[in-house]
């Protein structure tokens, strides 16, 4: 839809019976896909910071909140990925807050494709380098306290 060489990095959360996307993070843009085509349905302002931010997981519900995991590539002598968990109102997408930048071991390239809730944890899964799957549990208290 913005006719860029390269569409990637979206994710999907579920609102009711809809599948729903999230195209960017700044503006955060949402939408769906209809007839294979993007239709933008909700335009919100979010901190300028988001405009690095880029996809990572699916939106999972906890409670009133779609939380996600995104992440920011620093381009140095090599690639390094930091995380973001971005938490947004559920029925109205307004940021409700976000996370510090934050790695899960140290290791440049990590990416995190998988996180689920349970019991008060939320669930990780993510690869190091491209070449081995790790999950991680964390409190969602200790999440909680990384936040801004």
């Amino acid at each position: 839809p913005e006719n860029r060489k390269i569409e990637k990095n979206w994710v999907l959360f579920q609102k009711g019976d809809e599948c729903k996307v999230v195209y960017q993070w700044h503006p955060l843009t949402i939408g769906k896909i209809d007839n294979n085509k993007f239709i933008k349905e909700d335009i919100i302002e979010t901190p300028y910071l988001f405009h690095k931010f880029r996809g990572s997981t699916n939106g999972i519900i906890i409670g009133n909140e779609l939380w996600f995991m995104c992440h920011v590539v620093s381009y140095e002598d090599r690639r390094f990925y930091y995380h973001c968990i971005v938490i947004l109102n559920k029925d109205t997408y307004k940021l409700i807050d976000y996370s510090k930048l934050f790695t899960f071991s140290g290791c440049p390239v990590e990416y995190c494709l998988g996180m689920a809730e349970k019991k008060g944890d939320i669930i990780f899964s993510y690869s190091l380098m491209d070449n081995s799957s790790y999950i991680m549990s964390i409190k969602k208290k200790k999440i909680l306290d990384m936040l801004f």
